[in-house]
């Protein structure tokens, strides 16, 4: 692949960051066996050194929320300033990036649960409602569906609805200004949330049928929001104040404390994490120089792979975790850290190779006419 561009490596490193959070999340739930016992009991049966692995892996999820700030700060960075979004090119644009991939890892993984040794790849069996959903990209609007084939499909649902949102949202940017804009999706996003826990049909949901209405697009808004008015300060050349470091961390004991202390307060974090990544953006685009390290630019190389990362990882682990889940869980954890998560890098680079670059090449053409 080509190499980041400079200007935008911190990009790619948060790409990374999220992507691989992601990964020792999934890792442990499905290799550790968190995802039958819980964090806290596959915590009791490892040792002190690899409970170090697991404390913050509880929490990895979250890279979600930092993929959904960087994609609203991306698409408002490849806005003109002062010209109309030009949607139908907008769209065509974003389903050459995100699509041919996506079809070609759906397509792979549902043709490898036909084989019967891979049969449990996709826990339960592919139907063609999974496949027409998934193709439509409805299916995280369904329960019956919003987890299959791929548990981590959802949130790709999730961000082309955003999509559709987004050329509206730039121009309710434009008219009201940023703070006003961000303040009207701070507010979306709480009332959303706080009418489903008060809501008696909605409070007590859990599983599938929580995940259609709070992982939804009114519920993760302000994140993406959040993206596009750091964004919008990057790009008017405003200076972070010296503060802005204590919010960028707000985001660890706001987690901590609502999926580990009191997890009846889950999803009220959410607000802050889009608050501190979309603070974390913008101080990192302020001083970019601090990743030109050359342990930061392997990173920001992971973050240039981290899409085929992201959409191969969860079925190369499902795949081999009968592997693991036989082991302590300090070995699987080892066999993890030295076979499982190289695997899936080294995976997601074949795929790249295969599937996305030949689309970033096209993109890069379309661009230069």
């Amino acid at each position: 692949m080509s190499p980041a561009s400079p200007r935008h490596a911190y990009v790619d490193a948060l790409r990374a960051v999220a992507c691989l959070g992601v990964v020792a999340y999934h890792l442990s739930l499905y290799w550790l066996g968190a995802w039958r016992a819980g964090f806290e009991a596959t915590a009791a049966r490892a040792s002190p050194l690899a409970r170090l692995f697991i404390a913050p892996s509880r929490l990895g999820f979250l890279g979600v929320s930092l993929f959904l700030v960087l994609s609203g700060f991306c698409l408002q960075l490849s806005v003109r300033p002062g010209e109309p979004p030009d949607a139908p090119r907008f769209f065509s644009r974003r389903a050459l990036r995100t699509l041919p991939p996506y079809y070609a890892s759906l397509a792979l993984v549902t043709l490898a649960s036909l084989w019967p040794p891979l049969a449990h790849v996709t826990w339960v069996p592919v139907r063609a409602r999974d496949l027409w959903t998934h193709a439509l990209m409805v299916h995280n609007l369904l329960p019956d569906t919003v987890w299959t084939i791929n548990g981590v499909y959802w949130t790709l649902a999730l961000e082309w609805q955003l999509y559709l949102v987004f050329p509206l949202a730039v121009a309710a940017q434009r008219r009201v200004g940023a703070r006003w804009f961000l303040l009207g999706s701070l507010a979306i996003t709480l009332v959303w949330a706080l009418a489903l826990r008060a809501h008696p049909a909605t409070a007590r949901l859990t599983g599938a049928p929580y995940a259609v209405l709070y992982e939804s697009v009114p519920g993760r808004w302000f994140e993406f929001a959040s993206g596009m008015v750091a964004a919008a300060l990057v790009r008017r050349g405003a200076r972070p104040p010296r503060w802005l470091a204590a919010v960028a961390v707000a985001w660890i004991p706001a987690a901590i404390w609502v999926h580990v202390v009191d997890v009846s307060a889950f999803p009220l974090d959410r607000p802050v994490c889009g608050a501190s990544f979309g603070c974390a953006l913008w101080l990192a685009s302020a001083r970019p120089s601090v990743f030109a390290g050359r342990g930061l630019r392997a990173l920001a190389w992971v973050g240039g792979i981290s899409y085929s990362l992201y959409l191969v990882h969860q079925p190369i682990l499902v795949a081999l975790s009968p592997l693991a889940l036989s082991r302590s869980v300090d070995e699987a954890l080892g066999l993890g850290l030295l076979v499982g998560a190289p695997l899936c890098v080294g995976a997601a680079w074949l795929f790249f190779r295969a599937f996305e670059r030949p689309v970033l090449a096209r993109l890069a053409r379309a661009r230069s006419r």
